[in-house]
């Protein structure tokens, strides 16, 4: 009898178990993500366009440096990795949306602010039509 009390109870614990666990596979549509912005401004919005594993992330328009390199989706971060692996990006990707993770990324710093939008944590890139 003590046998099917263990056994229930370690079927329970392995259905609770199970339960938590998310299977859910995130994945980047192709094309351009642009920064929302919440004011009209003269400047071009920082982008990352994801295309066929590649992606090119341009925020800061006096730097001469082009991020391109390629991107991988783990759990439901995609993390951009320079061609030369001296920069790495990281978003999180929430319902076909793209949200900047500043603590897990390289620096976004503008040379100039006078002449770009700054990327803030938690950013929201949005893929256009």
């Amino acid at each position: 009898m003590k046998k099917i009390y263990v056994s229930i109870l370690l079927a329970m614990i392995l259905l609770v178990s199970a339960c938590g666990q998310s299977n859910e596979e995130y994945t980047v549509s192709e094309g351009s993500y642009s920064m929302k912005i919440s004011e009209e401004t003269d400047f071009l919005a920082p982008s990352v366009y994801i295309s066929e594993g590649w992606f090119t992330f341009s925020y800061d328009l006096l730097s001469s440096y082009l991020s391109t390199g390629y991107y991988e989706i783990s759990g439901d971060k995609l993390i951009l990795k320079t061609d030369d692996n001296l920069y790495e990006f990281v978003f999180r990707i929430e319902d076909g949306s793209l949200f900047f993770q500043e603590d897990e990324s390289s620096s976004v710093k503008l040379i100039d602010e006078r002449f770009g939008i700054p990327i803030q944590d938690q950013a929201e890139f949005i893929l256009g039509e």
